[in-house]
């Protein structure tokens, strides 16, 4: 009997990465043999790859258990996005990470050495980029918060202000005195870059 479209026996895995486990080669129908960043090499199914039931060799499990205990915490779960942005080729964001060359570490790639250069994630911050087209690594990190990732996203409109200079919008409103997030909202609505850094903010605003 001819198997249906979209068999799982028909995908293609080959370099495709899975958590710690980096696909080598098919063994037969959808049994791929894959090897763990500790090096070891270890069987998996198309459909546990793919749900997330197979991390690793087994040496995930052990590490979460016999290590740092920190699964499911905040800093645990940044350190997970971060691996996964940059190198599950799946991974919805994966093109703006690893897709265009943003790469973790290696030290960083155990979360111990994470945890040991950047400490536990601070309410209110996350993981932010100094150089935001360079590397995860302990140079090129740190905790911020919200205002200054956006002033950092190579995606964040630039606007002059003195002396000819171009800034981010959080930066101009810090510079007027004023949140950022007004200042956005009025650009957003439509008013002019001076207009939305110049104009008081009254008690009751009907803005």
């Amino acid at each position: 009997m001819p198997r249906k479209k979209g068999s799982p026996h028909k995908a293609k895995l080959e370099g495709e990465r899975f958590h710690r486990l980096l696909v080598k080669s098919r063994i037969y129908g959808s049994t791929w043999i894959c090897v763990c960043d500790c090096g070891k090499e270890v069987k998996a199914q198309t459909y546990s790859l793919k749900a997330g039931k197979v991390k690793s060799c087994g040496c995930y499990s052990r590490d979460i258990t016999r290590t740092h205990g920190m699964e499911g915490t905040p800093t645990y779960n940044t350190w997970g996005h971060m691996l996964s942005r940059c190198r599950n080729t799946n991974h919805k964001q994966y093109a703006d990470y690893g897709g265009r060359g943003i790469a973790v570490c290696d030290r960083w790639l155990k979360f111990e050495n994470f945890l040991a250069d950047m400490g536990e994630k601070p309410d209110g911050l996350s993981l932010d980029r100094i150089d935001n087209n360079g590397p995860y690594n302990p140079d090129n990190c740190r905790w911020a918060a919200q205002q200054q990732q956006i002033a950092n996203r190579r995606v964040t409109p630039k606007y002059k202000g003195d002396g000819g200079n171009m800034y981010s919008l959080s930066q101009l409103a810090e510079q007027a005195g004023l949140p950022w997030r007004r200042v956005y909202d009025r650009v957003r609505s439509g008013w002019d870059i001076d207009k939305a850094l110049n104009t008081p903010i009254r008690k009751k605003s009907m803005e």
